[in-house]
């Protein structure tokens, strides 16, 4: 499994841009833009359990919480540190962006639960970073 997120905001211009399903490591994202951004977990393979040698149940995991260590944020509701719902996005904004393309760190802890066929349940956490790297907006006339 690996820590992911998924962004949203509006474009100046108005513009939806929706929170997916699955997450990215990194992101890209427009400077000055505020984003509410979503903790997901990308799960490669999902858990199982054996007996005997023998795979006979399969999991189903999902997202219960997360925990956000704040940083760099130039948002005016900024998100502080500490424990969320998995429906409560992070809110965050960048202004600055870093030389040489650089990131910044979005550091997560996701709560997960996996719930097996025989209803067998088991928690667990994963940590991780979801990289941001800030963009100018394009300027047309």
């Amino acid at each position: 499994m690996t820590v992911t997120g998924s962004p949203s905001g509006t474009l100046p211009n108005g513009t939806l841009i929706p929170a997916d399903a699955v997450g990215q490591t990194h992101l890209y994202w427009p400077r000055g833009l505020h984003c509410s951004l979503f903790p997901r977990a990308e799960i490669v393979r999902e858990g199982y359990e054996l007996s005997g040698g023998v795979c006979n149940r399969w999991g189903q995991t999902i997202v219960t919480g997360y925990h956000y260590d704040a940083g760099v944020n130039d948002a005016s509701d900024a998100t502080p540190t500490g424990g969320y719902r998995p429906d409560v996005p992070i809110a965050i904004q960048w202004d600055t962006p870093l030389p040489n393309a650089g990131s910044y760190p979005v550091q997560l802890t996701l709560d997960l639960q996996t719930t097996y066929d025989n209803g067998a349940v088991r928690t667990s956490t994963m940590s991780g970073t979801v990289g941001v790297t800030v963009i100018y907006s394009a300027v047309g006339q």
